[in-house]
């Protein structure tokens, strides 16, 4: 019999869980209290992450699902044959961010960079704006919003 310290019960062994690093060879809380402690802090990291959470503008067809406006632009991207083509189907499926694009175009950085560059620079189809700050990453990070024109 031990002692949980959190719930201040005396149970069984059997109810600890085992941490080779401590003397007796068993964890200082009872397997509940971990959990609780787990289940909690896992709901303040989904709390974090949702408040987080940037969101692009999305240009879906009704009842589509987030999951399916992604496969639907992935589709697009596997039909187009240039890297600056694959980033304006992207942009145009609702990748905002440099970071967005190279999640759904699986294209290496610097080649999402150069196609970018061709795209506002050289062609004038993608317009560049600034992301407000409350949905800047960092200071030094992604910190430019790509739309079509």
């Amino acid at each position: 019999m031990k002692r949980c310290p959190k719930c201040k019960e005396t149970l069984p062994l059997s109810d600890f869980g085992v941490v080779r690093a401590r003397p007796d060879g068993l964890n200082l809380y009872c397997k509940r209290c971990v959990r609780q402690k787990v289940a909690i802090q896992r709901q303040k990291t989904r709390e974090y992450l949702a408040a987080r959470k940037l969101t692009p503008p999305v240009k879906r067809k009704p009842n589509m699902t987030a999951r399916g406006m992604k496969r639907a632009c992935r589709r697009e991207i596997r039909k187009a044959f240039t890297v600056p083509e694959k980033v304006l189907v992207a942009i145009n499926g609702g990748a905002g961010t440099q970071k967005q694009i190279w999640s759904l175009t699986a294209i290496p950085k610097d080649a999402v960079a150069d196609a970018l560059a061709v795209l506002v620079l050289d062609r004038g189809v993608v317009k560049v704006k600034p992301l407000p700050l409350s949905e800047r990453e960092s200071w030094y990070g992604d910190n430019w919003q790509y739309i079509a024109a």
